[in-house]
């Protein structure tokens, strides 16, 4: 395990990227947190897809955007899809009845997504690690400047059971030739 507490994945095309996500609603455990980080067409609602796709979720999953949040039922657990990137632009969108149900889901036997998590502490004044009891993973999509379809998935553990968490990634990467671990 990394002292930094830090994982690079390569994930060489779009297909990889969503047997990345695939594998990980697969095998994800309840009361988890992931927490989405990126530029713009990174790839985030392109991997929650894929998660939602991996979990059995039947309904169609889209950017929630303009509703901020999304509830998928279909699944083996609930997945609740936030998106807080208006929150950057639009600063004066009340943010506190978000938080009010943010802090409801979280904890929960679910799985919740944040999409632009850095925005949480920046309007709520607390950070998520204050609301999450079993920690949260943090992942950060970035494109490559050679080629357009390779991602590069850093993931960031602010987690109790570290070790856990990167026997999870180490076993979604050997699933694919497509996903390996950067040093």
């Amino acid at each position: 395990m990394p002292e930094n507490n830090q994982v690079k994945l390569c994930l060489a095309n779009l297909e990889s990227t969503k047997k990345f996500g695939q594998s990980i609603g697969q095998i994800i455990q309840p009361d988890t947190v992931l927490a989405l980080s990126g530029e713009i067409g990174s790839g985030k609602t392109t991997l929650v897809k894929a998660i939602a796709n991996g979990l059995g979720v039947e309904e169609t999953v889209t950017s929630p955007t303009f509703v901020m949040m999304n509830e998928y039922h279909s699944g083996r657990l609930p997945l609740y899809h936030i998106d807080l990137y208006r929150l950057i632009d639009q600063p004066n969108i009340p943010f506190s009845f978000l938080a009010a149900q943010i802090e409801e889901v979280l904890n929960t036997e679910s799985l919740v997504i944040i999409e632009w998590a850095e925005m949480f502490s920046s309007q709520y004044g607390k950070e998520l690690s204050d609301f999450c009891k079993n920690g949260f993973l943090r992942l950060n999509l970035q494109s490559t400047v050679d080629n357009d379809e390779i991602r590069i998935l850093t993931l960031n553990l602010m987690d109790q059971n570290k070790r856990t968490a990167f026997y999870l990634f180490e076993e979604i990467c050997k699933l694919s030739k497509d996903i390996s671990i950067k040093k």
